[in-house]
């Protein structure tokens, strides 16, 4: 994959001072060099695309992945955030030797459902205004189906629903997640 891709010259290459510094925020533990263990996120789960990162950072809290990304910042060190490492697209496999930030080990994450509720509104708002969409690749997902009417027309959903219906009859693909519940028959 890095053979067609030419390395940015103005991102910095890691030293053994930034493992450091990554050491004094992580610990050792949570600093991950072997090669052994960076093979899972070196690769896509599809096995397709294959990066050479020599550093994996397992962050457990916010204020430490703002610190990381704070200090990659002002060394221009090249960062590549993972969750799971699931995508289909290899986006989240590291070209080079970017530092790998694996966000898993993060599970104390809220979801803050009342403030998003007044937030998401104006977001889908300024984001319909520029022609833009609210979905990802993966679609809109559970809690955000009914928000399509931002992104696409009445029109062109009701005609998305009837493929659906069509393609799909017994409504067991993706069942909820791409359109609203009340068009699916």
């Amino acid at each position: 994959m890095a053979g067609s891709v030419q390395r940015n010259p103005r991102f910095s290459k890691l030293n053994d001072d930034d493992v450091r510094y990554f050491e004094g925020i992580l610990g050792t533990k949570n600093v991950v060099q072997d090669e052994g263990k960076l093979v899972t996120s070196n690769t896509d789960w599809m096995h397709k695309y294959k990066g050479s990162s020599k550093l994996l950072l397992q962050p457990r809290t916010a204020d430490q992945v703002s610190q990381i990304l704070k200090y990659c910042n002002s060394r221009n060190l090249a960062v590549v955030p993972q969750g799971g490492n699931t995508g289909l697209v290899g986006v989240s496999v590291p070209v080079f030797d970017e530092v790998i930030v694996c966000l898993s080990s993060m599970n104390k994450i809220i979801y803050f459902d009342k403030i998003l509720s007044q937030i998401e509104p104006y977001v889908y708002e300024w984001t319909s205004e520029r022609r833009g969409s609210i979905s990802a690749e993966h679609g809109l997902g559970l809690m955000k189906a009914n928000e399509i009417f931002y992104s696409k027309s009445r029109e062109t959903v009701q005609v998305m629903a009837s493929i659906k219906n069509m393609l799909d009859p017994n409504h067991i693909l993706n069942p909820y997640k791409v359109l609203p519940h009340s068009l699916i028959s």
